[in-house]
Parts: structure tokens; C-alpha cells; sequence
């Protein structure tokens, strides 16, 4: 049996796809897996596996509980023995699992990405303690090999059957049913409302692009976010207030689709990018992408990402560059000026007609090539291949931390006092 560890929040998140999919694949390749759903609250499903519901808040308590008593159900034979523990989450998270003395002797695939470089020490150690490190992007993959660290590159699938093409008269339809007409360039974002995403770049870019063009903006994020911006009184700051549509995150499927078919382009104006599948569905849909040349997003953008041939988007250059507290990385500013002007060379190239064949045609392609089948395959060598393999030093548990400014009771020391005054 194998114990899958990530986020199944249905209201939408990038680990939630990635989990269901490999979930999914495991037990097309003869496993029997049980998932620990962080977020998942019972709902119904017709998945060739289990969810047990995790708390968020309290996940890091109930977890090692979970897998604790998974292991005493399995020592006793009333439930499958354990092959492997699968963890996809970011590395924080996974650093924490890690210290778990409850999973101390069971296998440890991780998944995760690398936003940005380079790899910290810190991270690189986490890392190397794992039976299997999985990086969805090349990207991670030449960090992790630059800092020391062994691991593979697992390519996250996509089903392109689902995230298709409209045609035609789908798209008019469509497009006069959201009020938008043929002049008018329609350009979508799907992005969580925090920092790295640089919604407010988003907005300059719009801005600046409606000087020239006819610009209508479809935003599908997180709304009201604690750690995010303030999207219509920044709209208004920006002048764009009239150019600009909302949704909130968690979408149904044919509601997101919908949108992806009204669009001309999609718009990524990130600091930096683990992987970012929004640019991968879009490219399905036969939606032009344009997005920060930086990190992960560069081997979307490219055939060949290390000499910028093959294009298959529109990469809009960075501004400046600074180190953040994320693992001490590097986080890339958009250059607005020239994703407007990019989405000016992708509006006459849609108007000259070469947009097809040039653009869409091969992102399609591309996203074609990504296919669950081989992410599920290697995943399943990965759990054989560790099986095999002894376990990996567990780090140190995580001991409890009190604030130095929180009262506690301090033990009498009157022999110490009086042999210290003789």
C-alpha cells in the first residue's frame, strides 16, 4: 500500500491535480493507495483510491497520528503492508514530514518544485534525506544538481482531451455570450492573489497594452486574500477598472474552460515559477502565452530553454532581480513595458494570421507530449526502485518552541544561590 501525503482542497489548487492524477496512476499500476487529504472534507468521488480527511490547521498533528496507526493496522495484517510514503508538497512542508519519527522505516518519495536558484543548503540537506527526490520542473532539476543533490525530474501530465481546442463557433458563441466583440483583445490570468504571482505587474501590463489595443482582462484568483492585493481599488489606481473581470478561484472545470476558449492570450507576469500548469492548460486550449522569462516558465516558453529556439510563447523580460526569505531565492520583476509589447506583437500577428502556425500549433504540441502515463510510470519505478533501498537517516524531531516572552515558572535554586555567596 502506499501512503500519499498533499493538498486535495477541491476548491482548486495546483497539488490537488498533481495528487488525484498520480494517485490515480499508482493504482493503474497495481497499488493500492490510501491519500492523506490536507483540506479534503469527505467529498464524494469515483477515484481508484481513498482519502482520509486532514485538517489544514491541524495537519501536522493528525498526520504522524495517521500514519502511525496505518502502521500498527499493517504490523497486525488487517491492512496492506507499507511500500512507500509519497509526500507532494513544497519543501517546507516536506522538511517537516521528514522529522516525523512516525515514518521512520517506510520509503520517502518526494515531490515538489524549485521556484527559483539557487538551492540553499538548508533545502539541499532536507532534499537528501528523502529515498526519492521528484522536481517537476528541468529547472529544479540543474538547481538540485548544482547544490549536490540526487534526484530525477518527473514530468506532471495533462489531459489534453479535456483541456481542448473550441472551435470556432464554439469561440464566437462564447465570446458574444461574455460581451466581448473581434476587436477587442481578450487576455486571461489564473493566479493566486499573493506576492509571487505580481498581479500589480499584471495591471501595468493592461494598462499599458490599452494605450493601443482594445484590452479586456479575465482574472480567475483568490479574491479576498489576506496576503493579497486589494484587486478593485488597485483596477481603479491603474485606470483599468472598466477593463477588468474577476472570478474566484475554484471554478468548475467547464467554467474555467469557458474562459480559457474566450481568451487571446494568458498573461503570467510571476517572479518566479516551480511550474505553473495554468500556462500548459492554456497552451491546450490554443491560448498564447505570455510570461516572465525566468525559472521553470522558460522551458514552457522554448523547445530549447538553454538557447531560446523552438519558441512556442511570448517571453517578456525581467526588470530587476532580488533575493527573497523563500529559501533565500531569486525572484524576477517583469519588465512591463515589454509584456505590452509583446501582447502588441501577439495582436498583429493574430490579426496577419501567422499566430498559428508559429505559436499555437507548437504549444499544443507541447502539451500534448505531457502525458500522465509517463509521469505514472515513473513514479511507480521510483516506489520500486526505493523498496529496495535502506531507509535514509530520519532528521531530529521538531521540538515545541516557547517565545522567550511567555511566563514560565523557573525552579527554585537556593543551593546554588547560597553555595555561589560562600
Amino acid at each position: 500500500m502506499i501512503i500519499f501525503v498533499s493538498d486535495f482542497d477541491l476548491r482548486g489548487s495546483g497539488y490537488m491535480n498533481i495528487a488525484i492524477a498520480a494517485c490515480n496512476q499508482l493504482a493503474k499500476h497495481g497499488h493500492e493507495v490510501t491519500a492523506l487529504g490536507i483540506g479534503y472534507t469527505g467529498n464524494e468521488h469515483n477515484w481508484d483510491f481513498q482519502i482520509l480527511p486532514v485538517n489544514t490547521r491541524q495537519a501536522f498533528v493528525h498526520i504522524p497520528a495517521m500514519i502511525q496507526n496505518m502502521k500498527a493496522l499493517s504490523a497486525g495484517g488487517q491492512i496492506p503492508s507499507i511500500e512507500a510514503l509519497v509526500v507532494a508538497l513544497d519543501i517546507p512542508m516536506q522538511e517537516r514530514i521528514l522529522s516525523f519519527e512516525q515514518r521512520a522505516g517506510i520509503p520517502y518519495v518526494g515531490i515538489f518544485p524549485i521556484e527559483s536558484g539557487p538551492l540553499c543548503q538548508s533545502w539541499a540537506n532536507v532534499l537528501g534525506l528523502m529515498s526519492k527526490a521528484l522536481v517537476i520542473s528541468k529547472f529544479g532539476l540543474d538547481q538540485m544538481s548544482e547544490a549536490g543533490v540526487p534526484g530525477a525530474y518527473i514530468p506532471i501530465g495533462l489531459d489534453t482531451e479535456a483541456w481542448r481546442r473550441p472551435t470556432k463557433k464554439e469561440r464566437a458563441k462564447l465570446r458574444e455570450s461574455m460581451g466581448f466583440t473581434d476587436d477587442q483583445l481578450v487576455v486571461l490570468t489564473v493566479a493566486d492573489n499573493q506576492e509571487r504571482k505580481n498581479l500589480s505587474a499584471g495591471m501595468d501590463i493592461i494598462a499599458e497594452a490599452s494605450k493601443e489595443i482594445d484590452v479586456q482582462w479575465m482574472l480567475v484568483t483568490r479574491i479576498f486574500s489576506q496576503v493579497g492585493w486589494k484587486l478593485d481599488d488597485m483596477a481603479i489606481e491603474k485606470g483599468i477598472m472598466d477593463r477588468f473581470m474577476k472570478f474566484e478561484r475554484g471554478q468548475s472545470f467547464d467554467r474555467l474552460w469557458t474562459l480559457y476558449a474566450c481568451a487571446d492570450a494568458f498573461l503570467l507576469p510571476s517572479k518566479a515559477e516551480g511550474l505553473c500548469m495554468p500556462i500548459v492548460e492554456a497552451m491546450a486550449a490554443g491560448v498564447p502565452v505570455l510570461a516572465t522569462d525566468c525559472t521553470a516558465v522558460t522551458e514552457h516558453l522554448f523547445e530549447n530553454r538553454e538557447t531560446r529556439e523552438g519558441g512556442r510563447g511570448f517571453p517578456m523580460e525581467t526588470a530587476f532581480v532580488h533575493q527573497d526569505p523563500w529559501g533565500n531565492s531569486m525572484r524576477h520583476y517583469v519588465d512591463f513595458e515589454s509584456g505590452a509589447r509583446q501582447l502588441a506583437e501577439l495582436w498583429e500577428m493574430k490579426k496577419d494570421g501567422s499566430l498559428e502556425d508559429e505559436i499555437i500549433k507548437p504549444a499544443r504540441a507541447y502539451a500534448e507530449s505531457r502525458t500522465w502515463d509517463k509521469c505514472g510510470a515513473m513514479l511507480d519505478e521510483a516506489i520500486r526502485e526505493v523498496m529496495l533501498k535502506p531507509e535514509p537517516v530520519p532528521l531530529a524531531p521538531i521540538a515545541g518552541v516557547i517565545p522567550p516572552t511567555i511566563p514560565q515558572i523557573i525552579p527554585i535554586q537556593e543551593e546554588d544561590l547560597d553555595e555561589q555567596e560562600e
